[in-house]
């Protein structure tokens, strides 16, 4: 039963309810498709900010950039999935009737496990809700840096993993962040 007093809340343990009765992959699969539909909504419902950009930064000194600390927009959101389920549910987006064609396919795919899980990045960009795959070290450089890390402690995180090119690393992924309107510099 709903504990809240909007029908627009109600969903928000629906992934978690599937996902405690699954039976099998196909189950698994339709609990992601809730959560990533969940955070959708929860992205696209999020409260405005004026992203940082990289033109903000360029006035800084070289000095200052260890110290650089981020929060992420209110609209970023991270899912983890095991299936094919971000695949299944693009397929479906696809299924727009045109006319009345009895032809069309009205299910997604069948469910298909990884040997790896995929991490996605979920955010709102002025009035379209987008997301993208994230490779698992850039997904935790993230969650570090809008986490509280200062730029220098990320560079200095990723030392060991990536030697010498850490920084060269870190700058990249803070451009493409900035560029894609995930941060707000605190």
């Amino acid at each position: 039963p709903s504990v809240h007093r909007s029908i627009r809340d109600y969903g928000q343990e629906l992934g978690a309810f599937m996902r405690a009765a699954a039976a099998d992959l196909d189950d698994e699969m339709l609990a992601e498709l809730a959560d990533f539909e969940w955070l959708l909504a929860g992205a696209f419902d999020a409260a405005d900010a004026k992203p940082t950009t990289p033109g903000d930064l360029a006035r800084l000194a070289p000095a200052d950039w260890a110290e650089l600390s981020f929060r992420a927009v209110p609209s970023l959101r991270r899912l983890a999935t095991r299936t094919n389920s971000t695949a299944a549910w693009r397929a479906t987006q696809s299924l727009v009737p045109t006319g009345d064609d009895p032809t069309l396919p009205l299910s997604p795919h069948p469910a298909a496990a990884r040997t790896e899980t995929v991490e996605w990045l979920i955010w709102r960009r002025a009035l379209v809700t987008e997301f993208r795959v994230a490779e698992a070290d850039e997904a935790a450089a993230l969650d570090r840096f809008t986490g509280g890390d200062t730029f220098g402690t990320l560079c200095e995180s990723l030392l060991e993993t990536h030697g010498e090119n850490a920084a060269l690393r870190a700058a990249g992924w803070l451009k493409g962040w900035l560029l894609e309107g995930l941060l707000l510099r605190v």
